[in-house]
């Protein structure tokens, strides 16, 4: 149970030569140019270089995940109604919602997906225009950057 002097001087030993491994490491990966010092300039590049791999790593990562979307937010839910243990009151508040906040937010959702149904439609409708209207903008931009500035056209 008790860590005697001899156990702990060793420890700090093993401690002090294994954060002086690491404090030379992390000096030669971030010393771009090998002088054996780190300037601010070569912090802030591996500093941009550890968030560039971070990024791609969690966009690999999403990408690998998005078939199981599904069951991962799932068990996710399930995680956090049994986390602490109060899925009794998960229960009652649902019970509660169905009671008296159900009524008032069916006609709301009713009409949100009417209304979504309407605008969806109206912009299938209008879609041919719209591809219409962006092409006849492409070109007009690319007259007004042409040299002579679409004069010729």
């Amino acid at each position: 149970g008790k860590l005697s002097v001899a156990d702990a001087k060793l420890l700090a030993i093993k401690l002090t030569a294994a954060s002086q491994k690491v404090s030379s490491t992390l000096v030669a990966w971030l010393d771009a140019d090998g002088d054996g010092e780190v300037s601010w300039a070569e912090v802030e590049g591996g500093a941009r270089a550890a968030f560039h791999r971070c990024e791609e790593s969690i966009t690999n990562a999403c990408a690998r995940l998005a078939p199981y979307k599904t069951s991962l937010l799932a068990g996710a839910g399930l995680l956090s109604v049994f986390y602490g243990g109060n899925f009794k009151y998960t229960v009652l508040f649902a019970r509660t919602f169905v009671v008296a906040g159900w009524p008032q937010v069916r006609p709301a959702i009713t009409e949100l997906t009417t209304a979504y149904g309407k605008g969806k439609r109206a912009f299938a409708a209008k879609a041919p225009e719209l591809r219409e209207a962006r092409a006849t903008l492409a070109r007009c931009e690319a007259a007004l950057r042409s040299p002579d500035g679409g004069d010729a056209a």
